[in-house]
């Protein structure tokens, strides 16, 4: 119960017409499951939320690099 991961990664939601949603159990997907955004609306926040951690990633490696050329600069 105290584990961090995730049990459930997908939840399949279908509407009155019978069409069917597949959302991840997050706070955008609740709020699709709500009828608070559509689902256009929803993917294009996870798409949002997928490029701000890949961008995090790239920004980290370049800071990595660059602490790591500054310090072989002062130590050779």
């Amino acid at each position: 119960m105290g584990n961090k991961s995730a049990l459930i990664t997908k939840v399949i939601l279908e509407d009155l017409e019978g069409k069917l949603y597949s959302i991840e159990p997050n706070d955008n997907g609740l709020r699709f499951a709500k009828g608070e955004i559509t689902y256009k609306e929803y993917k294009i926040l996870q798409e949002k939320g997928n490029a701000l951690w890949i961008t995090i990633f790239i920004v980290g490696i370049l800071v990595f690099f660059t602490l790591m050329s500054v310090l072989l600069k002062f130590v050779l």
